[in-house]
């Protein structure tokens, strides 16, 4: 999933496979290069944390990770207003200015 503005990656849901897993990223790195101010997104990545199905990345903090495969159907419709929240901001705010 991606938010372009003015042709700029904004966000970005990664999916990895491994077996018989699916592993699904929410980049942060990419998600901070919009102009959303870094308090919100702070509070919008503390919301996902209190999920059981949101995790840390391994190798990056600050990743929030989950399993398509265990998502149950309140838990996909949970992660899909989140994801709709962390869209509407990066589209709200755009990205960040060049120094």
């Amino acid at each position: 999933m991606r938010v372009d503005i003015d042709g700029k990656k904004g966000v970005q849901l990664g999916q990895y496979r491994r077996r018989d897993l699916t592993w699904v990223v929410v980049r942060r790195k990419l998600v901070e290069r919009s102009a959303v101010p870094p308090t919100e997104l702070d509070a919008l990545w503390t919301e996902a944390l209190r999920w059981p199905f949101f995790d840390k990345g391994k190798y990056e903090r600050r990743n929030l990770v989950f399993n398509a495969a265990d998502l149950t159907d309140e838990d996909a419709e949970t992660l899909l207003g989140w994801l709709s929240k962390l869209a509407g901001a990066v589209r709200r705010c755009g990205v960040k200015a060049k120094a």
